[in-house]
């Protein structure tokens, strides 16, 4: 019995054992860093373990905290469990530290329970390696993938990766690159997390999944997505690549078809944004239907797409490959073979492009491609022979691509190429085995420093090689301080073989001074018979060449040399020892100063500096006549030189543009003072906004007088900057969005935007609470008009002439804390439409409010309690400030002791200005010999405290005089007429304060006359009133109508003629100063519609359900009665004491909206009813046994029908045809007439 249970507990324990572990399958003789009967478990030195692992073999370690090698007795083949602790596998496709047992791993055969933290890495480079588990992995604290899978070129997989929950995944960058077998499900993964899918499928030849449904809204790089994925070929358009910045190389050498290309492009023009300045590469696909939207993208985001072309013709007139050798899915081909191809048509081979060896799946897998221009053997009559540059590989399947363009025929007419995986491909045969080739050449040698950032790469073996179907050339960032970055992932397009020597031409220019690391995957290379060139991964290590400065200068520009000279001007401050190379064949080094150099013929060149030149100095402004400040054409390249300084670097170069699209180094600079001012042709372009300068601290001026200058530059990072001034001083075209810019630190913002024309951009986010000079901020800034009052300007000390002339700006500014400051002259002077209140302010700090609202047209806010007490400066305040007219007597003007012209060329009221002089008259002392100008002002009760100021303090006034209707009331109304707004008041009339007559709300009734019809424009406004005696001035605003009427209201005015929408009426009556504002809403009718609800023969009476309008009119009998309602809904209109015969019409408030008619007759005998229909009539009263007979006016029976039963019987005349008929009711004792009107 005890030996029952403890083999029941041992099954249990295994049992569970096996469902929660981690289960692989390796093969311990395989290559790898371990010996042939080990295998090492690779972990990750970042993560904490605590795992136990079963070897398969009886033995098994507890407690593992790391790697872990185990030694077997027996080479071979083995299972292995891990349970525990155990976040992370890592197999590292970067080994910096060293080797793994990469081929050794044959298969996942089961994901268990383990909780995984990271698969960043995880399996890279097992290229022997299959994931045969159905089970789930636990990814649920996953978020990186990258590089997961990377080279393993045997994952096949199975369709459990679908379930995958990859929600909480950011990088998915190089997961499956060079998986060449791996094509299974995908598209119910969740990426809606993820940013980063470069170089995901790269290289990935077999995978063509439908992922089109995936939400890539998150992702910024999708660089080399695609690149050299030749069997994906899925319908794009529908991802979301709003926020995608990099598609460099994603479509490459893929097998995308041209159709889900122009799909792709469609759908993604209408996008509601894209980001600018993309590139997309898709160099093998053509376009047609997407012309547009290609083009769309291109204006409108400045993206550039590398693509081979538009191709919109016909596909009858294109030539076709009707035949190839070797054949479709042909075997046993030989390696050297080769290729024919047969068109229906004669074509020539007229360009360079790629015919490539594609190869899928397995480690067999070795491709190449050449260019079929430089292979022809023979083209006759429609059939080209090619020779390939390279022999084929034995055991492989090949893919055959053709890029479109390369075969013309007679016509011009190309051929589209050939780009799907299913319609051409061989396999090889198989030869022994051989030594691998050596590498016994490389140029530029590893470790190499000074690598041209175009530099081609040549790589010589000892015996003639070609270019395996699997494996890349991969460039990565080489940096000892961060992971590396792939930066090119290299088209086989772009490599040659000759005999024994690889060309590697990347096509991309490297950063200057940067260390790459240039990698070959194992594959990549190969023997004539199949064996692999396995390099080490970092054989070739370079460091790439510092760039010189460029610049172009035309020498016969006037200037301080001659005609045919040009001096390159330098700081006296910096040390220099720099080359330059003249652009005319010559050179000169070891310079540490200013240079003149003198050329054969004057003309137009470009000059090279390279070495140490901290800082090029024109200072043009400030030192003019003394530098070639117009001979200096242009920027072309910043180089790599390491700049101290851009201090008045460029002041004064008016015919200078930058034109350089690299980034200066401006990693030591703290000041752009006047860098580009007085650069009147300065364009640039969108690399100036990817400057760096956050360790600049001065900006003054930098852009002052750049009249055209209107670059983005809302990227920069400005968070050390401390001034600003003048910053966009007359940079007049300048208009870009700048809120995001830190200014925290910004101490000095004076004149930034003065007499910048243009600019008009939100600046609510800037934090100003370092600020203390806004001088001139936005002088002249004519055009800005935008929201400050969420600036904190607590600090701000000097706002003189911040918004002069700033004739466009009127937002609110009463919540700024302007108590620090001092000096407000000229601040609002000009700024014609200015009139926000200010009431809030305290300004007991000012000394000078000087010119403050000189010609602020519109001002007119109560700014009586300011708190003036400290205030000396007062002349031209309010200069011709026309419609200021504010009680400034509660201003304490004690230290005023200037007001010349204060208020000249400005007409307050009698009653304001008597209370300013009176008031002011009051205070304890004033300064004397005071010049203060009342500007056209009239004085009347202030007359004692005029003469006081002027008695008392010496004080000059200059004003308007006395007012000639002082202390009068010629109107009677009761208000003096020195006060009074009215003068010519009608008799006993009721009057304001102002003295103008008091108008009753209900003087004036204003209301929709009558409605719209539907598309027409007959709606109409009433105006009435009770006031005979006054004239009236109407503004009606609206959908149809902006019109002024001057009228008087004896009767009722009506506005006709107006569409359906709303209307403003303003109703004014100038001689008493009323105005009054109305709404008015004028609705569009519908059509009416009603029917009979009830006739009852015994009261004679009748009743109809109607709706559609609010007032109906009956017509009966030419008798109208009209019947009203409070809604158009269901109403019921009843009609009583009616007789005889009756036709009835019913109509709306309007006629368009249609009539509803009846007729019927009450009597003892028939009635029939209604005699004018559409349709069907009725027939009531009869006798038994009756008869209908209806004729036409030929007298043509048309319709017989016997009446059957009592009560009522219906007749169907929707047959007949619309006309009059004649019908009669027939039965054995009586017969009746009626006349029937079918509609």
């Amino acid at each position: 019995m005890r030996y029952i249970l403890s083999f029941l507990l041992f099954l249990l324990v295994n049992t569970t054992y096996s469902q929660n572990a981690f289960i692989s399958t390796w093969k311990t003789d395989n290559p790898g860093v371990s010996e042939d009967n080990q295998i090492r478990i690779p972990t990750f030195p970042g993560e904490t373990y605590n795992y136990t692992v079963d070897w398969g073999d009886g033995t098994s370690n507890n407690n593992v905290t790391g790697n872990i090698t185990h030694t077997y007795v027996t080479p071979g083949t083995y299972q292995i469990s891990i349970i525990g602790d155990f976040p992370r596998i890592y197999f590292n496709y970067f080994p910096d530290d060293e080797e793994r047992d990469y081929e050794k791993l044959v298969s996942i055969d089961q994901w268990g329970e383990v909780k995984w933290s990271s698969m960043s890495n995880a399996f890279a480079r097992c290229s022997n390696m299959d994931v045969k588990a159905i089970d789930i992995p636990d990814l649920s604290l996953i978020n990186n993938m990258s590089h997961m899978f990377a080279g393993c070129i045997n994952l096949v997989g199975n369709d459990s990766f679908n379930n995958w929950d990859v929600a909480g995944v950011t990088n998915m960058s190089t997961m499956f690159l060079i998986t060449s077998s791996f094509n299974q499900p995908i598209s119910g993964w969740d990426v809606g997390k993820v940013m980063d899918m470069s170089v995901m499928f790269a290289g990935a030849t077999s995978f063509n999944q439908d992922i089109g449904t995936w939400d890539v809204s998150s992702v910024s790089s999708m660089g080399l997505m695609f690149s050299n994925a030749i069997s994906f070929n899925q319908d794009l358009g529908n991802w979301d690549v709003t926020i995608v910045d990099d598609m460099k190389g994603m479509f490459r050498g893929s097998g995308l078809s041209n159709d889900n290309y122009d799909n792709i492009l469609v759908d993604w023009s209408q996008l509601p944004s894209l980001q600018n300045g993309v590139t997309l590469d898709a160099n093998q696909n053509q376009y047609c239907l997407s012309a547009e939207s290609r083009q769309k993208i291109i204006t409108n985001y400045e993206w550039v797409i590398n693509d081979a072309g538009e191709n919109c013709l016909d596909d009858n007139l294109l030539p076709k490959l009707i035949n190839f050798s070797p054949a479709n899915e042909a075997s046993e081909v030989g390696l050297t073979h080769n290729i024919t191809l047969s068109f229906d048509q004669e074509v020539n081979v007229v360009r360079e492009g790629s015919f490539v060896f594609a190869a899928t799946g397995g480690s067999n897998s070795r491709g190449f491609g050449f260019s079929p221009i430089e292979t022809v053997i023979s083209n006759e009559n429609g059939t080209v022979i090619l020779n390939p540059p390279a022999d084929l590989n034995p055991n492989t399947e090949y893919i055959v691509r053709i890029d479109p363009g390369i075969f013309v025929n007679e016509e011009g007419i190309v051929f589209p190429g050939l780009n799907d995986a299913n319609v051409w491909r061989f396999s090889t045969i198989k030869t022994e085995d051989k030594q691998a080739p050596n590498l016994i050449g490389l140029s530029p040698a590893n470790e190499s420093v000074d690598v041209s950032v175009d530099a081609v790469y040549k790589l010589t073996f000892d015996e003639p090689i070609k270019l395996g179907a699997s494996g890349n050339v991969i460039i990565f960032t080489d940096n000892p301080y961060s992971s590396p970055e792939i930066v090119a992932f290299v088209s086989r397009n772009n490599i040659k073989v000759i005999d024994n020597v690889v060309e590697i031409d990347p096509e991309i220019t490297l950063d200057p001074l940067t260390s790459y690391r240039i990698q070959l995957n194992e594959g990549f290379i190969e023997d004539l018979v199949g064996n692999d060139f396995v390099p080490n991964p970092n054989f070739l290590n370079i460091t790439t060449e510092a760039l010189p400065f460029i610049t172009t200068w035309k020498t016969d520009n006037p200037g301080v040399s001659e005609g045919n000279q040009i001096t390159i001007p330098t700081f006296s401050g910096e040390t220099y020892d720099f080359t330059v190379d003249w652009g005319d064949g010559t050179s000169d080094t070891n310079i540490n100063g200013d240079i003149t150099h003198t050329y054969e013929v004057p003309g137009t060149y470009q000059v090279s500096i390279a070495g140490t030149f901290p800082r090029i100095y024109f200072y043009g402004n400030h030192n003019p006549g003394s530098n070639d400040v117009l001979k200096i054409l242009s920027v072309n390249q910043w180089g790599t030189i390491t700049w101290t300084s851009f201090e008045s670097a460029f002041e004064g170069c008016s015919n200078l543009d930058v034109l350089a699209q690299d980034i200066p180094n401006l990693s030591l600079v703290s000041s752009l003072k006047l860098m580009f001012d007085g650069c009147a042709n300065l364009v640039g372009n969108s690399s100036i906004n990817n400057w760096d300068v956050s360790n600049v601290s001065n900006m003054d001026g930098v852009f002052a007088n750049a009249l055209i200058f209107n670059q983005n530059i809302n990227g920069w990072d400005t968070s050390r900057v401390t001034t600003t001034s003048g910053m966009f001083f007359k940079a007049r075209s300048f208009s870009q969005p700048l809120n995001s810019w830190n200014v925290t630190n910004v101490e000095d913002m004076s004149f930034m935007f003065g007499s910048a024309d243009e600019f008009n951009q939100p600046l609510d986010l800037w934090n100003t609470t370092s600020t203390k000079n806004m001088n001139g901020m936005f002088e002249y800034a004519i055009e800005f008009n935008q929201p400050l009052d969420s600036w904190n300007v607590s600090n701000v000390e000097n706002m003189q002439s911040m918004f002069l002339g700033a004739r466009s700006f009127n937002h609110p500014l009463n919540s700024w804390n302007v108590s620090n400051v001092t000096n407000m002259y000229g601040m609002f002077q000009e700024a014609g439409v200015f009139n926000q209140p200010l009431n809030s302010w305290n300004i007991k700090s000012v000394n000078n409010l000087s010119s403050m609202f000189w010609n602020a047209t519109s001002f007119n806010q109560n700014i009586a309690d300011w708190n003036v007490s400290n205030v000396t400066y007062m002349n031209s305040t309010f200069k011709n400030a026309m419609s200021f007219n504010q009680d400034l007597s509660n201003w304490n003007i004690v230290n005023v002791s200037s007001m010349y012209e204060m208020f000249s060329a400005t007409s307050g009221t009698t009653e304001i200005y008597d209370k300013t002089l009176i008031g002011w008259s009051n205070l304890p002392t004033l300064q004397n010999n005071v010049v203060f100008d009342g500007g056209n002002s009239q004085y009347c009760e202030s007359e004692e405290a005029r003469q006081y100021l002027i008695d008392t303090y010496g004080w000059t006034i200059t004003d308007g005089g006395k007012d000639a209707l002082c202390n009068q009331d010629n109107d009677l109304d009761g208000i003096l007429d020195h006060k009074d707004n009215c003068l010519s008041t009608v008799p006993n009339a009721t009057v304001n304060e102002n003295g103008c007559e008091i108008i009753p709300n209900n003087a004036i009734l204003v209301y929709g006359l009558t409605p719209t019809c539907p598309g027409q424009s007959n709606g109409s406004i009433q105006v009435t009133s009770t006031l005979a005696n006054h004239s009236f001035s109407i503004i009606v605003d609206g959908p149809s109508a902006s019109t002024n009427y001057n009228i008087s209201l004896s009767e009722p005015f009506s506005i006709d003629n107006l569409t359906a929408g709303a209307y403003t009426v303003e109703i004014s009556i100038p001689e008493v100063n009323h105005t009054q504002t109305f709404g008015i809403q004028i609705n569009e009718v519908g059509s009416i519609r009603g029917k009979r609800e009830n006739l009852d023969l015994n009261s004679k009476s009748v009743s109809y359900v109607v709706e559609g309008s609010h007032s109906y009119k009956v017509n009966i009998n030419g008798l109208v009665t009209t019947f009203d309602f409070d809604s158009t809904g269901t109403n019921q209109i009843e009609l009583n004491g009616l007789k005889g015969f009756n036709e009835i019409s019913i109509t709306g408030e309007s006629d368009c909206q249609g009539m509803v008619t009846d007729s019927f007759a009450f009597s003892d005998g028939i009635i029939m009813y209604p005699t004018i229909t559409t349709g069907e009539v009725f027939v009531e009263g009869f006798d038994e046994s009756s008869t209908v007979l209806v004729y036409d006016l030929a007298g043509r029976l048309v319709l017989s029908q016997i009446l059957s039963g009592k009560g009522s019987n219906s007749i169907d005349l929707r047959a007949l045809e619309n006309g009059m008929y004649p019908t009669v009711i027939q039965s054995k004792e009586n017969s009746k007439a009626f006349k029937i009107i079918k509609q």
